[in-house]
């Protein structure tokens, strides 16, 4: 396997991928929910934070380190975030692999492909590395929106929740590459689009709702 042919791939995938209508419009409305998700979230925390400082003034600071434990957290605008954003992440990640292989069948460029000098787990692994990059994207943008109105509101992470923010975007990082991963298999397995996508999603929603319930 040859890792220059492989990141070569990699790098066309994530290129079609950023400009594709479709993805496009599937990360505007993903950015769009975290970003209503974090303001919400936002202020949320704001009034708490207000409600907080009230009680000290009342009780005065003398049972702060009573009280130190209710101290609103700005993690709870990310729960937030991700709460909203949790169904779109996934539809987003679907959005980007349920067409890899199975998109290449359809138009028959993936023999056209196969007739270079590349083998066909190459192919596959560059693409899935690709579409791994373009799903970090996506959510290292949204990430990065929720920190731009945190910071416009006001609010400057300290450095234990500056961590603890990374952490939420690694675990929503790999979310959404569970649902990109689905539709990736799905993909090679299915010899149309459609079809690839339709089994996506109901994997995704039987994992998402049967398998918490067991």
């Amino acid at each position: 396997m040859e890792i220059r042919r492989i990141c070569t791939i990699a790098e066309k995938e994530f290129s079609e991928n950023i400009r594709g209508r479709r993805f496009l419009l599937v990360l505007a409305l993903f950015l769009i929910i975290a970003a209503i998700g974090a303001w919400q979230g936002i202020q949320d925390y704001t009034d708490a934070l207000d409600r907080y400082m009230q009680t000290l003034q009342v009780t005065g600071i003398g049972v702060v380190s009573s009280l130190a434990h209710v101290r609103p957290s700005i993690l709870d605008v990310f729960m937030r975030m991700g709460e909203t954003m949790s169904i779109l992440g996934a539809v987003l990640g679907i959005a980007v692999g349920f067409d890899l292989i199975s998109g290449e069948k359809e138009d028959h460029s993936l023999k056209m492909l196969l007739s270079h000098p590349v083998y066909r787990d190459e192919v596959i692994t560059g693409k899935a590395l690709g579409g791994i990059v373009t799903v970090a994207f996506a959510m290292a943008v949204a990430l990065g929106i929720a920190l731009a109105l945190l910071l416009i509101s006001g609010h400057v992470p300290s450095s234990d929740e500056s961590g603890f923010i990374l952490i939420f975007g690694l675990v929503s990082f790999l979310y959404l590459t569970c649902g990109y991963a689905i539709a990736l298999a799905m993909s090679v397995v299915a010899d149309r689009s459609g079809k690839a996508l339709l089994y996506a999603l109901v994997v995704f929603f039987f994992l998402s709702s049967v398998v918490p319930a067991a």
